[in-house]
């Protein structure tokens, strides 16, 4: 009975706040237009530079760090034209305006990382409880090691706005935005790694938080018809990914620098 005094209370209250006031939905869509509510999607591209990764597996007792590891280039531009949406490298931004020379922005994008398997590593460390610091072919001992499913950054930031208005073409507007971001980083780590039984294990445990991330970005804008935007942007972050886990044991921890760049286009309401 009590139950259904609340949800007649919460009803009624509804109703009076819809009849004297305006609505949840009214004060939603004044919000986002006042504050200009921006949101777009589109492809990204990577660049990685060399970096250090510690591997650790307890259960075998590893504990590795490989020295200036490239990543595998994956910049691929097939399934553009496939005409597909779902591209493997992708970022979504979600802006609102603060003032006129200033707004707010969450950004995720999800990038990709794949060790360059086919190269020869110097290693530092123990395997399978051995001390070694040698030289290595990559490939014998791990076939796969990436971050394939994703390197996903939610990163949020305030971005200064420089505008350029063209008095003979009052349709076509261009924004140049210089922005500082930060956030965390989640990875969904694979391996394909030899055992000290000599058969290779698979490991894919699923996405988890995994560090942090900071960067630069510098976006050009260019709105038609004050709505419609076409956005071209350059991202230079540096990561610090504490614990991608491959399993519960095992893990990689590794210091990326780098940047992402592309296109999106969006709607600024």
């Amino acid at each position: 009975m009590r139950n259904l005094k609340l949800v007649l209370l919460f009803f009624f209250l509804f109703i009076f706040n819809s009849i004297y006031s305006q609505s949840v939905f009214d004060k939603v869509e004044e919000f986002v237009v006042n504050r200009n509510l921006e949101v777009s999607y589109g492809i990204q591209f990577t660049w990685f530079k060399t970096s250090n990764i510690r591997f650790v597996q307890e259960k075998y007792n590893r504990d590795l760090i490989f020295q200036y590891v490239k990543s595998k280039k994956d910049n691929r531009l097939n399934y553009l034209f496939k005409g597909e949406l779902g591209v493997p490298q992708f970022r979504i931004n979600v802006g609102l305006d603060l003032s006129k020379k200033y707004s707010i922005h969450l950004a995720v994008s999800h990038l990709t990382y794949h060790v360059d398997v086919d190269q020869e590593y110097y290693r530092i460390g123990f395997w399978n409880n051995e001390s070694v610091s040698n030289t290595i072919y990559f490939k014998d001992d791990f076939r796969k090691l990436e971050h394939s499913n994703g390197i996903n950054l939610w990163n949020i930031g305030i971005q200064r706005h420089f505008i350029l208005k063209l008095e003979k073409l009052k349709w076509l507007n261009f924004d140049i935005g210089i922005m500082p971001n930060f956030g965390i980083v989640a990875a969904a780590s694979q391996g394909e790694i030899r055992n000290p039984s000599n058969e290779f294990e698979r490991y894919d445990l699923g996405n988890s938080i995994a560090g942090l991330n900071y960067a630069g970005e510098i976006t050009l804008k260019i709105f038609f018809f004050e709505h419609f935007k076409l956005s071209f942007n350059f991202n230079y972050f540096q990561m610090h990914i504490l614990r991608a886990k491959l399993e519960d044991d095992a893990y990689v921890q590794q210091r990326l620098r780098g940047s992402n760049y592309g296109v999106n286009i969006g709607y600024k309401f």
